[in-house]
């Protein structure tokens, strides 16, 4: 993560600015004031823009202001004070802090285009405050809202969490809020929206900056807790529209027990009302002072879902183009999945979705979720790790801290928590296929959990996806689920967690797959010079076509070709702390005779089987600091290798032969 540069305006301020008795700023003249980028501008006192020269205060990093802001140029429509935009990942940001008074100054934002031809209706978020929709049209677009001849030429719609679960599409003169999750018509030119999002590019937004507290209810009566999916699915909402041609479910595992009967209910969507970063990764936790107190308490959350935007008519239903999410445990207080859902930015809405019918109060946002961070979690950087418990109190003292979360479970424990994400790759920029193994010290293995979660629609896209492992540890060769999320006990050693791949029909391309790892939560991912975990731990990768195993690692890399596999044992694999040892009464006669490398175990010695095309071959192990501890050469390949490794341990095999084929595979002793 990159550091900020800290500037702090006090008593001088230079030549740019003027300061009162008071201490106030003020931005005058025409000469040109950037913050650069990762730099933060602060202000102790107030903020006053007395100019009117376009873009005299310029925004690259971030500009925080803890009195008052004013634009005494409101004609300007805040052109004047313009926070850049580069990429999702590099913009300027602005934190007002939450005044007596009403909503802040203008100001004006950059944000990149929402492509027409990909989407039909944009999602999007205000982080402004308008009197009514047109308005908004007005100072967003330079456009008259446009109520259209019926609700799918509306220039707008927003999600309603109260009186139904539905788009509402508004007319000129409706009411809008900037905590309104809003979709924005990209179908219909009438709109005035689709000719301004077409081409590349970036667009400049104006508006008064939404400071202020706001507070959204959410209510579960709208998705009918007492009827099941199949009984309420093809019920019309308030607009003749039937439920099942929006309503999905992103976060619930098909295997679930009640899975059918609470099918895309309890979500509710709100969009970021700030000119900064909200966090929502504490949104779980009642508040415990000022580690992370963030003003909002969901005790019955299940997940945030993020989506980009989404594709929407009464016939065809919707379907979201690229989605994030995180999944959340509120007995263990841990998440997993995608960290980056829970970052709201700017013009960026989200989903919070509850685990049951339970009403969790209003949504409050306040100035304690607004952040400049990235990374999520950051509000608790001053809890203190504890060492993980034993059933009956005492401190677990081989138990290194620094393995468990940064949030207890409900005895005030620690949880041993380890993930790794696994993301496609195509021409070095990445699909929309994404998938997460957690390895985590409080989970029942071979059972559907809380923070396990299934692809919705995985369809015949071109990608990876997990199901659920086989507790006893035997191989999986058939999904019957095709999971997003997948967890594992830390105890689920050297066996197989199952990992399947599909290639759309047609699809010849090779693609890239790469690795993110997470340590002690989904906040902390490993770093460029953290190539592993501190401990010793690793997820390892398993090519079972070319059976090739290898450490997953911070730089993991590995080719997707379009070749079909050609092992009776073709497939992936991941393994926690181990990979594929057969014992030899598992292994049929036809794998027995097949022509590839094999390393099984048969009693307590591990065996090593050659390709039967391979004359001889050398032999290296090495321990898992990659040390070599042992070297073969010129092994008869024609008959089996015993192999006498030294003492109880785990160890990295690799074969090369006289052809200078390459194999490796890690063993347990």
């Amino acid at each position: 993560m990159k550091s900020n540069n800290y500037f702090f305006l006090a008593l001088c301020i230079g030549l740019v600015f003027g300061v009162s008795n008071a201490q106030e700023a003020f931005v005058t003249g025409a000469a040109k004031v950037k913050v650069q980028p990762n730099t933060l501008f602060y202000f102790g006192d107030n903020l006053n823009v007395t100019s009117s020269a376009v873009g005299v205060l310029e925004n690259a990093g971030h500009v925080k202001v803890d009195g008052n802001y004013v634009n005494s140029m409101p004609s300007t429509k805040g052109e004047n004070f313009v926070s850049t935009w580069v990429d999702n990942e590099n913009y300027g940001q602005v934190i007002i802090k939450n005044q007596a008074t009403a909503n802040a100054g203008f100001l004006s934002m950059e944000k990149g285009k929402i492509n027409p031809s990909t989407y039909s209706w944009g999602q999007f978020a205000m982080p402004f405050v308008y009197s009514n929709a047109n308005e908004a049209m007005q100072y967003l677009f330079n456009k008259t809202y446009v109520n259209g001849g019926n609700r799918y030429y509306a220039s707008m719609m927003k999600w309603d969490n109260v009186s139904k679960a539905e788009f509402d599409h508004l007319n000129i003169s409706s009411a809008i809020s900037p905590i309104d999750y809003v979709i924005l018509n990209l179908t219909y030119s009438s709109s005035g929206i689709k000719s301004l999002m077409t081409g590349a590019g970036k667009l400049q937004y104006y508006g008064k900056a939404a400071n202020m507290e706001y507070s959204g209810a959410m209510n579960p009566a709208i998705y009918f807790p007492t009827t099941p999916w199949s009984g309420w699915k093809n019920l019309n909402n308030s607009h003749g529209e039937k439920y099942s041609t929006y309503i999905s479910e992103y976060v619930r595992s098909t295997s679930d027990s009640n899975y059918s009967f609470d099918y895309g209910k309890y979500y509710f969507q709100f969009g970021n009302p700030y000119t900064s970063n909200i966090d929502l990764a504490y949104i779980g936790l009642s508040d415990g002072g000022a580690n992370y107190d963030d003003g909002v308490y969901i005790p019955n959350l299940l997940g945030v879902v993020k989506s980009s935007s989404a594709t929407w008519n009464e016939q065809i239903g919707l379907s979201t183009s690229a989605w994030v999410m995180a999944k959340f445990d509120a007995v263990n207080s841990i998440w997993t999945g995608a960290a980056e859902a829970l970052i709201a930015k700017p013009f960026e809405p989200f989903v919070i979705v509850l685990k049951d019918d339970t009403a969790p109060g209003n949504f409050t946002f306040t100035d304690k979720l607004k952040t400049f961070s990235m990374i999520p979690g950051q509000m608790g950087t001053n809890v203190t790790i504890l060492p993980k418990t034993g059933v009956n109190g005492e401190v677990d003292m081989d138990s290194d801290a620094n393995n468990f979360s940064l949030t207890a479970n409900s005895n005030g424990s620690r949880h041993r928590f380890y993930q790794v994400g696994l993301k496609l790759y195509n021409n070095g920029l990445p699909t929309e296929n994404k998938i997460f193994v957690a390895a985590v010290s409080n989970i029942t293995n071979g059972v559907s959990n809380v923070l396990e979660a299934d692809y919705s629609d995985f369809g015949t896209n071109t990608g990876f996806y997990l199901d659920q492992e086989n507790a006893e540890g035997t191989v999986v060769k058939t999904p019957a689920r095709k999971m997003h999320i997948n967890t594992v006990n830390v105890n689920y050693i050297n066996k197989p967690i199952p990992l399947f791949f599909n290639r759309k029909s047609g699809d010849n391309t090779t693609y890239e797959l790469k690795a993110d790892l997470f340590f002690k939560d989904i906040f902390n991912k490993l770093g460029q010079n953290e190539v592993n975990f501190a401990d010793g731990n690793s997820f390892f990768f398993y090519d079972g076509g070319k059976n090739v195993l290898l450490p997953i690692t911070s730089d993991f890399s590995y080719m997707i070709a379009p070749q079909a596999l050609n092992s009776s044992r073709s497939g992936y694999q991941i393994y926690w702390n181990g990979g594929p040892v057969y014992n030899k009464e598992e292994l049929s006669s036809d794998e027995l005779a097949l022509g590839s490398t094999i390393i099984y175990k048969d009693r307590d010695l591990h065996k090593i089987r050659f390709n039967d095309q391979w004359s001889n071959a050398e032999v290296m192990v090495y321990d898992l600091s990659g040390r070599n501890i042992m070297a073969y050469e010129n092994v008869d390949a024609k008959v089996e290798f015993s192999l006498n490794l030294p003492k109880a341990g785990a160890y990295v095999v690799r074969i090369e032969s006289n052809t200078g084929e390459v194999y490796t595979q890690k063993v347990l002793k």
